[in-house]
């Protein structure tokens, strides 16, 4: 078969930040997939947390549109392109009618972007790096605030790293109780991923992907009710695919599970739904009775905790329910959710990158916001094996914009965001690896005040993962016991 088309995949990729100067670990790139670093570790061995990569593939469809992985190799030649851009401090507030640092304009208010330009690497340049971006607030002196870098694998496969985490005011201007602070920067970033694909001397078409880099996820295992892909999915699908008939294992479970795992990392929901899989109707009614709204989370619209479930979400439940609990047949000997597949493909692969980021409340969000569910960003929404794939327009969407409007510096409204807006990245109380049974969980910031988070606590905390106990917190820098 001919090469119709190369895509890139993940159509939006998730790197992470992390203080560790050679330790790192790849993402999720399979659905179900949130296997530790090799070594159980999310910290090295100086207790500095290890960046999270992204690794994007190339796929070569055929005319019945049936990908093919492309690798390095004799009679394919591949060049890839980054650009990333942090362009937080010339951006609008993500609280309405504002905007950061006002008093800039023209040349001014374009020095607040850091933007290094675009990094390419290719079979004979295989490594770059985003270190030439310039933060220039007036009457100060330039500071130079490295985004991360790029990377090729073995095969020729992209690997982009996303920065260190810094943060900081040249002005030493003190942080916003509004969590976004004139004078600051910090080092998350997005920006478009582009190939150059010859095939045995002839050039083909690649579409191209988009890479964000956020925050640690400091609880990997533990899901969201609503995680990015949902809220996507319900705001870019079409009304077929998001009527289709709801599974249990990929439509129902994922969103009693994050109930189930919530308390681990939320004191409040620790005595709620203790219950196994498959759930009937009949118990789930059974525990919404107890507990009422589900999840009870902000919104970001208020001080309620009222953050519903998508539509899309709220009616496969509906379905699922009225059918009588249909197609229930899985091996019942799972220890950590569905077996993860054993190959790597271009739907699994988009599905993994945003099932494990967080989908409400997107008030900023945490990787990203409410930006991402706009439809007029997105090129044609094309399927994969069944499964659309969310593909950011670069005519439509400029480098830097998808985290333009989060908050400034991120640490800040990380470190506020307590105890019932993202639980699963930010944990608000867990229990300790090692406790006794029984153990009452402590505040996983260990009280640490919001100056003293944002420059340099966040590197301590420990993350949640699983171990014989159950969900428990490891990796806590020593300082913290």
């Amino acid at each position: 078969m001919g090469v119709v088309e190369v895509r890139i995949h993940p159509a939006i990729g998730i790197a992470r930040v992390g203080n560790s100067v050679d330790e790192y670990f790849i993402g999720p790139e399979r659905q179900w997939d949130r296997s530790a670093p090799a070594d159980g570790s999310y910290k090295d061995r100086s207790h500095r947390i290890k960046r999270q990569v992204a690794r994007f593939r190339l796929f070569a469809y055929d005319e019945r549109g049936v990908p093919t992985e492309l690798v390095e190799g004799p009679g394919v030649e591949i060049t890839w392109t980054v650009h990333l851009v942090n362009a937080k401090a010339a951006a609008r507030l993500f609280r309405p009618d504002s905007t950061r640092n006002s008093g800039y304009s023209g040349d001014a208010l374009r020095d607040l972007v850091i933007d290094p330009g675009p990094r390419t690497v290719d079979r004979l340049h295989r490594r770059a790096e985003f270190g030439t971006g310039k933060f220039i607030l007036k009457e100060c002196r330039p500071q130079r605030v490295p985004l991360g870098e790029i990377r090729l694998d073995d095969d020729g496969r992209l690997l982009v790293f996303g920065g260190a985490g810094a943060t900081g005011s040249p002005a030493h201007t003190s942080l916003s109780v509004q969590d976004d602070s004139d004078n600051w920067y910090d080092d998350i970033a997005d920006g478009p991923v582009t190939a150059t694909v010859r095939i045995n001397g002839a050039d083909h078409p690649v579409a191209g992907s988009w890479v964000i880099t956020a925050p640690p996820n400091f609880a990997p295992p533990v899901g969201s009710a609503i995680r990015l892909w949902d809220a996507m999915f319900d705001a870019l699908a079409t009304e077929q695919q998001k009527s289709a008939p709801p599974s249990y294992v990929d439509d129902i479970y994922p969103i009693l599970q994050a109930a189930i795992d919530s308390g681990a990392v939320a004191s409040v929901a620790k005595p709620h739904h203790h219950f196994r899989h498959p759930v009937s109707p009949r118990e789930l009614d059974e525990q919404l009775a107890k507990v009422g709204h589900m999840p009870r989370l902000a919104s970001g619209r208020g001080a309620a905790l009222d953050l519903p479930l998508t539509p899309t979400q709220k009616q496969r439940m509906r379905v699922w329910a009225k059918a009588g609990n249909p197609d229930i047949s899985w091996d019942m000997t799972w220890v950590d959710g569905p077996p993860v597949s054993k190959d790597f493909t271009p739907d699994g692969m988009d599905k993994a990158a945003l099932e494990n980021c967080v989908g409400g409340a997107l008030r900023p969000g945490i990787e990203a916001g409410e930006f991402l569910l706009e439809p007029a960003r997105y090129g044609p929404i094309e399927t994969v094996n069944g499964q659309p794939s969310f593909r950011l327009d670069h005519n439509q969407v400029e480098p830097g914009q998808v985290t333009a409007g989060m908050s400034l510096p991120w640490q800040a409204d990380f470190h506020a965001c307590n105890p019932l807006w993202w639980p699963a990245p930010r944990p608000g109380q867990v229990v300790p690896a090692g406790s006794p049974p029984g153990a009452a969980p402590v505040q996983w910031n260990r009280g640490y005040s919001r100056p003293v988070f944002v420059n340099g606590g966040w590197t301590r905390m420990g993350f949640v993962t699983r171990q014989a106990e159950g969900l428990v917190e490891t990796d806590s820098d020593p300082l913290n016991q």
